[in-house]
This record gives structure tokens, C-alpha cells and sequence, in this order.
């Protein structure tokens, strides 16, 4: 079971009613949902041979994507809620590269951005 700054029966015994607690409380529930949509997009990524890390920035999970044949091409994939509250994984230049419902979709956009360029190496 998850570990909470406060459980929610400590709410409604009135044990716990600052704005503060709540807001942690809410804060815990989101890390943790954003660590397991990263840890999916982790299993995936590590499937197609990519090495991947999660990492925690300022309290912040995000991956660390890397192609393993080209360790220059790497970049950071983070994940938090959209405007219309959706989880969607994101760019760190604040574009989204799509929903965590799509996964399939998130993975072929990593894959293109992190790709070598043909006669590179």
C-alpha cells in the first residue's frame, strides 16, 4: 500500500485539516502515479534496446533515455498531467509527445527523435 503524508480517514476524523497536508497528500498521490507511467514507458523503452533511468529531479521523477549504439542521442522524458488533467508524457521544452494511454504512439516518437542519422556513426 502507498505511504501518505496523511491517510485520508485522518481528513474526515478531523485529525488532519490544513491546506498543507492536503496538498502533499495529493503531491504523494501524484508522484507516485507519475512513477508508474514512467516505469511502463521504462519496460518499453528497455524492450527496443535503449537504456533508460529514472531519475528525481526537485522531487520530479523523469526518464533519462538513451540510445545505447549512439550515447550522445539521450534526452529526458517527463510525465504530469495536461490541461484537461490527462497524463501525458512530455518533452522537457514542454512539448508533448503524447497521451500515457498511447503508449505504442510515446514509444515510436522516442525512437525517431533518439535515432542516428544515416551515414553517422
Amino acid at each position: 500500500m502507498p505511504r501518505y503524508a496523511a491517510t485520508s480517514s485522518q481528513f474526515h476524523t478531523g485529525e488532519i485539516s490544513s491546506a498543507a497536508a492536503i496538498y502533499r497528500l495529493v503531491a504523494v498521490e501524484q508522484d507516485q502515479t507519475r512513477r508508474q507511467h514512467l516505469e511502463r514507458l521504462a519496460a518499453e523503452l528497455t524492450k527496443r534496446d535503449f537504456i533508460v533511468r529514472l531519475l528525481t529531479h526537485k522531487g520530479q521523477s523523469c526518464l533519462q533515455v538513451t540510445n545505447r549504439e549512439q550515447q550522445a542521442l539521450n534526452e529526458q522524458v517527463l510525465c504530469y498531467p495536461a490541461e484537461d488533467a490527462s497524463w501525458c508524457f512530455w518533452w522537457p521544452w514542454q512539448q508533448p509527445i503524447g497521451s500515457v494511454e498511447e503508449l505504442s504512439t510515446v514509444v515510436s516518437k522516442i525512437m525517431i527523435v533518439l535515432r542516428p542519422v544515416e551515414g553517422t556513426s
